[in-house]
């Protein structure tokens, strides 16, 4: 789990400046994506400082919806349901539209067209 220098520097206790300046430094590694691993962090700062109230890690979990999210997400889906039903039921009235367009255009003589009328 790799954290970005505002992380690094609110869990450690140090500003992202003198995070910064190790990482010019060469003192501190990074990946690719500008993040810097933990144990980077303990070797260089030592352990984390935690302020109170606070984890030393932040946590990876994503948060659970609250209730309130949740009955909305419900009656959202529910909706989609009978919309989905909705479209199904216009697009099979739309073929059988179609399908009787073509019954009542049909036209069984076949047409020559006019430069081969004599022949």
């Amino acid at each position: 789990m790799a954290l970005s220098q505002r992380e690094a520097a609110r869990i450690w206790g140090v500003s992202r400046a003198t995070i910064q300046r190790a990482i010019a430094a060469g003192d501190l590694s990074v990946t690719a994506e500008k993040l810097i691993d933990p144990a980077e962090l303990l070797r260089v700062f030592g352990p984390a400082k935690s302020r109170p109230g606070e984890p030393l890690v932040p946590s990876t979990e994503p948060p659970g919806p609250d209730p309130a999210q949740a009955a909305r997400i419900v009656a959202l889906e529910a909706e989609n349901a009978v919309q989905r039903q909705v479209i199904e039921a216009q697009a099979a009235n739309l073929a059988d539209l179609r399908a009787q367009v073509r019954l009542l255009t049909h036209d069984a003589t076949p047409r020559r067209p006019w430069w081969r009328f004599g022949r």
